[in-house]
């Protein structure tokens, strides 16, 4: 019998002879070989959110039954390709009654992943369904494309600045098209203008470009630009690096 429970067997014959059936007998799991997702990770969950509900690994025999005796086994989950992404949580478990339960397990950087699961002693191991890390609630802002340098005054920087909106982990908001981005100037000369053909400017997939940013008036000492945000998620101010007008 393959399954773990209680059966009996039951005798017929040809030609026809009363039935007979057995005593009860309980079949029980064979020796560990195994690892097996039983509750697999969310499909979709947020960046350095924990997932729920927790995450389970079964000890196995080799006909899929739950070893229900191994409380010893120790069972580490791990990304299967982390690709710069970091799985923060208790990432090994003991296993109880052949079960080894992850309850705050977390993924900081968006994208597509899955889990490895392994064991001490060395059992067969498993790999999750995979499933897509999203970005979590808008926080705050960043500069992930700074201003020039330096630049001349009156023109236009060869580099203009983009900002992004981002969650805690600095993951992009993608979902993000509402937030207004305004920036200003702070350092040099008190009584310089910065202008941007664009500002403020509204987000687009949580991404704010500039265009046409210029500052007046050359300084001896740089300007920084600053970025803040119509929502108290990301408040600000943001500064980028120095910027030296001449």
């Amino acid at each position: 019998v393959n399954k773990t429970g209680s059966y009996s067997l039951t005798a017929t014959s040809s030609p026809a002879l009363a039935s007979a059936i057995s005593s009860t007998f309980a079949i029980q799991p064979g020796s560990a070989t195994q690892l097996a997702f039983t509750v697999q990770p969310p499909a979709t969950p947020a960046a350095g959110a924990t997932m729920t509900p927790a995450i389970e690994v079964t000890i196995e025999d080799n006909l899929n039954n739950v070893v229900t005796g191994d409380s010893a086994t120790q069972v580490t989950v791990a990304l299967t390709s982390a690709n710069g992404a970091t799985l923060s949580g208790t990432t090994t478990q003991t296993a109880a009654n052949g079960v080894a339960s992850f309850g705050n397990l977390s993924v900081n950087k968006t994208g597509s992943y899955s889990l490895t699961a392994t064991s001490s002693p060395t059992l067969t191991s498993a790999i999750s369904s995979s499933f897509a890390v999203q970005p979590g609630p808008a926080t705050q802002l960043a500069f992930t494309v700074q201003p020039s340098g330096s630049a001349t005054a009156g023109a236009a920087f060869l580099q203009q600045p983009v900002v992004s909106v981002e969650d805690a982990s600095g993951n992009v908001v993608t979902t993000d098209n509402s937030t207004v981005v305004t920036l200003d100037r702070t350092g040099g000369d008190p009584s310089s203008t910065l202008t941007c053909t664009t500002d403020p400017i509204t987000v687009a997939n949580g991404v704010a470009t500039f265009a046409g940013c210029a500052i007046d008036k050359a300084s001896l000492t740089p300007y920084q630009l600053t970025a803040s945000g119509s929502t108290s998620a990301t408040a600000g101010p943001f500064s980028s690096t120095d910027v030296l007008v001449s």
